[in-house]
């Protein structure tokens, strides 16, 4: 299972993230960005810490 944590995204921004952008997500210590919806680049992100064994992935702000 992979967790999504947005806690540095909140802090910095006020609000959970949403919407349309250039996301960056870290993952095991390296970044990984995706172009699109929130949502879209979240399964991104997801998909790639399953494939590096990760657990966790940060929303960066």
């Amino acid at each position: 299972m992979v967790t999504i944590s947005t806690s540095q995204y909140v802090f910095s921004h006020g609000r959970e993230p949403r919407g349309w952008g250039m996301w960056v997500f870290e993952i095991d210590g390296e970044r990984f960005c995706h172009a699109g919806k929130y949502s879209d680049a979240k399964k991104s992100a997801v998909a790639m810490a399953r494939v590096r064994n990760a657990t966790t992935v940060t929303v960066m702000p």
